[in-house]
């Protein structure tokens, strides 16, 4: 027994070195055994039907797997396609293998998992989520080149091919930006960058371009580009006429292209309306540098010019259109613009164009106040050259419309004529805001200016004085200020000293005279009473003016007509007796012109009906009093007067206008204030902003501005 046993025991050795040899973990009496353990373990490539996965059976448990692959089904749906791997060999105990799932479908997610079966049954590996591709690859759309009237070249370039075969390729052609209504254009060469021309396009015209290739998945396509086709005719670039005379004219012109087929005809066209074609006048060229003259025009006419070029197929091409004028016996002169109209005059521009026939004479301005003004009308010669002349044309009459051309005129004789302008003056009389206080008597209120305001101060107001105080200012306003603080007076004086008014003397309703002295400080809009000790006795109706620091008083009434002359210190606050004044007079004027003080033209009879017309100047100590040249006999008698831009304005009591030019010592008659402000009815004249201000007129109340430098 025991040897036996010893022999079972050998044989039982013996055989199960054999299995170990054999497979360590597989046995031909299988006990306690499992299916196989095998993992999903890679997808390596995916395209648009296939898809390369491998995995790993790392752990047989009892019985080597027999079977082994894959189970793929598509997403969302159960039913399971197997695919079975070949046999591989036992690797370390494991199986790896690889295989690739056919037959699958462009653009599909599959559910891909890995399987093992033994004699025990079948292990599953994790579960891959894949998709495939479309198959369809990737192509640029080429900028299209050499774009004429019916024809380009274009084409694609093909990056990725995709995964089938190449059916076709080529271009997409429409009219629309969205690619509809789209025509097809094959490529004739299979290749991967492929350009052609496209043929039988319309003129002028947009197309839109898009490469595109098929292959067994589908198509695929570019980026849309654009194609504006040309009109096949010939290109212009600069044309110019280089000169012209009375009857020709010299022209080049730049041919940049002939077109898309050759030229048969060149040259220009012209004729007296614009855009001209070659069914008007023309003259063929056959120079290679395209320039020339043409003959034949008409002197002094304007003509329209422009080259034209002829292709066989596609017509006649035009540059742009150049206007001129053939130069005339005459000489050809614009009237240019107006520039400006002020201070009595214009100013005007113009240009001589052509001399014409011969050389300028004469070239300048002509103008009247009826249309179509000529040189027989008023002229103003200006220049004897071709081009722009400037005009300053005066002194004009305000208030009045006025024609004016230029004029030039040449060696031949010949005249010529600009375009006719026309402009209207200024008024010369404006009615401006009636005074807002009570009607006075005339020539009993005094007045002064200060600064850009006047005033008026007291008067008569019939059955009482006032002393009230009005400004007036620039922009036409009256407003009552400070009133004179002593008892109410007509006939006051007042002189303006440093932007003060000093107010003297004047005649109260107890039909006393005056000799008081006050001043207005009009920034204050205060009055100062100034005592005096020593000065002129009571006395009204003198006339004042001032020089530097003092203020000079002419004249008056004291019981009787005075010739006196006092002058005021406005510093010291003391007077002055100068010489006495050639005659005795009142009222009148006293004014100061580059500090000489011309006074005189006064009443001379109490009863107020007669009046000098005799004008005197002084300066220096006012000893002496000079003659100067005395008011016409025409005139009537003076009731205000004022300086003026170194002249004297007066006014008569016919309501005529008198100026009087200092420097050369004549008088001149000015216009007449309208008829509702002329006669014996003056209340004040004086000066603000360069015009002058005559009031109040037969109405009491009425102003009247008067614009002197229009008073032509």
């Amino acid at each position: 027994m025991k040897y036996v046993y010893k022999l079972f025991m050998v044989f039982a050795g013996a055989a199960l070195l054999s299995g170990c040899l054999d497979d360590p973990e597989i046995s031909k009496d299988i006990i306690n055994g499992g299916v196989p353990e095998i993992t999903t373990d890679s997808i390596h490539l995916i395209k648009a039907n296939s898809i390369e996965a491998s995995a790993v059976i790392f752990k047989h448990n009892g019985a080597r797997a027999t079977r082994y692959g894959f189970y793929v089904n598509k997403e969302n749906e159960s039913e399971k396609k197997r695919f079975d791997a070949p046999t591989a060999p036992l690797d370390n105990g494991k199986i790896e293998f690889k295989i690739t799932l056919t037959d699958l479908e462009p653009s599909t997610t599959y559910i891909i998992r890995a399987f093992a079966t033994n004699q025990v049954g079948e292990g599953l590996g994790a579960e891959l989520k894949r998709t495939t591709t479309n198959g369809l690859g990737s192509i640029k759309t080429l900028k299209p080149d050499s774009i004429k009237g019916t024809s380009a070249i274009a084409g694609g370039h093909i990056i990725e091919p995709g995964e089938g075969a190449i059916i076709e390729q080529g271009l997409f052609l429409s009219r629309r930006p969205d690619m509809s209504l789209r025509s097809t254009l094959p490529s004739p060469l299979k290749v991967d960058s492929f350009i052609f021309k496209i043929t039988e396009l319309d003129t002028m015209t947009t197309y839109y371009i898009q490469a595109f290739v098929t292959n067994n998945f589908g198509t695929f396509t570019g980026n849309i580009d654009s194609i504006t086709t040309r009109s096949g005719k010939p290109e212009f670039g600069a044309f110019h006429i280089l000169e012209w005379g009375f009857e020709d004219a010299s022209y080049t012109a730049e041919l940049l292209t002939d077109g898309d087929s050759p030229i048969t005809s060149k040259g220009v066209c012209w004729s007296e309306t614009s855009s001209p074609t070659t069914d008007d006048q023309t003259s063929l060229n056959t120079t290679d540098n395209f320039s020339g003259t043409i003959l034949g025009l008409k002197p002094f006419t304007k003509y329209y010019i422009r080259a034209f070029a002829t292709n066989e197929t596609f017509g006649t091409a035009y540059s742009e259109t150049i206007e001129f004028t053939t130069r005339n016996n005459q000489p050809i002169v614009e009237t240019t613009e107006i520039l400006s109209v002020s201070n009595g005059t214009v100013e005007i521009s113009g240009n001589v164009l052509s001399a014409g026939m011969g050389n300028i004479t004469v070239a300048g301005f002509c103008w009247s106040v009826y249309p179509n003004p000529s040189i027989l009308n008023y002229k103003q010669d200006i220049t004897s050259r071709e081009g722009e002349f400037l005009g300053h044309i005066g002194p004009l009459r305000g208030g009045t419309t006025y024609y004016i051309r230029a004029f030039a005129q040449n060696s031949s004789g010949q005249t010529a004529y600009g375009r006719e302008l026309s402009f209207d003056t200024p008024v010369v009389f404006a009615s401006m805001s009636p005074f807002a206080g009570d009607m006075r008597l005339p020539n009993s209120t005094a007045s002064f200016v200060i600064g850009n305001t006047a005033y008026l101060l007291g008067g008569d107001k019939g059955l009482d004085y006032t002393n009230e105080l009005w400004a007036y200012n620039v922009g036409d306003r009256w407003d009552p200020v400070s009133s004179f603080p002593d008892t109410p007076r007509k006939w006051q004086t007042a002189a303006v000293v440093n932007n003060t008014a000093y107010v003297f003397g004047g005649f109260d309703k107890n039909n006393n005279y005056t000799n008081t002295m006050y001043r207005y400080l009009p920034n204050q809009n205060r009055w100062e009473h100034i005592p005096t000790s020593f000065g002129p006795d009571p006395m009204h109706s003198s006339v004042s003016s001032s020089i530097s620091t003092s203020a000079y008083f002419v004249g008056g009434y004291r019981d009787s007509i005075l010739n006196e002359v006092w002058r005021f210190d406005t510093y010291l606050h003391g007077w002055e007796r100068k010489a006495n004044f050639p005659i005795k007079q009142y009222n009148g004027i006293a004014v100061t012109i580059n500090e000489i003080v011309y006074a005189g033209l006064g009443q001379t009879s109490a009863d107020g009906t007669v009046s000098s017309r005799r004008l005197w100047s002084s300066f220096g100590s006012f000893n002496t009093w000079a003659e100067e040249e005395p008011l016409p006999s025409s005139a009537g008698s003076v009731r205000g007067g004022v300086a003026y831009q170194d002249a004297i304005y007066v006014v008569d009591n016919t309501g005529t206008i008198w100026k009087y030019h200092v420097a050369e010592k004549f008088w001149t008659e000015k216009s007449k204030l309208p008829s509702s402000n002329r006669g014996d009815y003056l209340h004040c004249m004086f000066v603000l902003n360069d015009m002058i201000y005559i009031g109040l007129g037969a109405s009491q109340k009425s102003l009247l501005r008067y614009y002197p430098a229009w008073d032509n």
